[in-house]
């Protein structure tokens, strides 16, 4: 019984972990694209 909670609580830790890094991963993705809309709208001629 004790093996299956920690079977239990590893794999919920486990999935918990890959939908925090695939959450980070689009929020990066999204961040980058707006950063990059926002470059063209301006002309991206600010930054220098």
């Amino acid at each position: 019984m004790k093996l299956y909670l920690v079977y239990v609580t590893l794999t919920s830790f486990l999935t918990i972990l890959l939908l925090a890094i695939s959450n980070m991963y689009v929020a990066f993705s999204v961040y980058g694209m707006m950063v990059t809309y926002g470059f063209n709208l301006t002309g991206g001629s600010e930054n220098e």
